[in-house]
């Protein structure tokens, strides 16, 4: 079953310095929680984003045990949008929209996730107490480090 997450965020921030954060890879393992235990694999010689970029990383979302995951960056639209999907990882499927708008005091975020878990419907059972529960829990930290950040 597909699933899907809706998250809006207000940044006191001009749309370059939001677009220059997020459209930079290297800043990924920021917005990660700590005891996620990111570590990203790729040789990112190129840190800005682009259409086919491929990013491989090891990420311990439950139990700290380390899970492959390899996104790609399949749309780009400077200053306004990007999309990632998920190559190779724990999801059936992942397709992560990134979406920024400039307003009068600041950019509005938007993230929009959309996903299907592995294992039909005996997966969709663990969907609510760990999945669900993490990903939430990872764009309220998302949240909370984009307020300090952009103060």
């Amino acid at each position: 079953m597909k699933h899907k997450l809706y998250y809006e965020q207000h940044i006191n921030a001009s749309i370059d310095e939001v677009w220059n954060f997020f459209s930079d890879a290297k800043n990924l393992k920021e917005l990660t929680p700590k005891e996620m235990n990111m570590k990203v694999i790729s040789d990112l010689k190129v840190t800005e984003l682009f259409e086919g970029m491929k990013i491989a990383y090891f990420v311990s979302p439950l139990f700290h045990i380390p899970v492959f995951w390899e996104t790609e960056i399949i749309k780009l639209e400077d200053k306004h949008q990007f999309i990632d999907i998920q190559k190779k990882g724990p999801f059936r499927l992942w397709k992560h929209t990134h979406t920024f708008i400039e307003i009068d005091n600041g950019v509005k975020m938007i993230d929009e996730v959309e996903y299907e878990l592995p294992f039909g419907r005996f997966g969709d059972l663990f969907h609510q107490p760990l999945v669900l529960n993490n990903l939430e829990d990872l764009f309220d930290y998302r949240k909370k480090i984009c307020n300090e950040i952009f103060r």
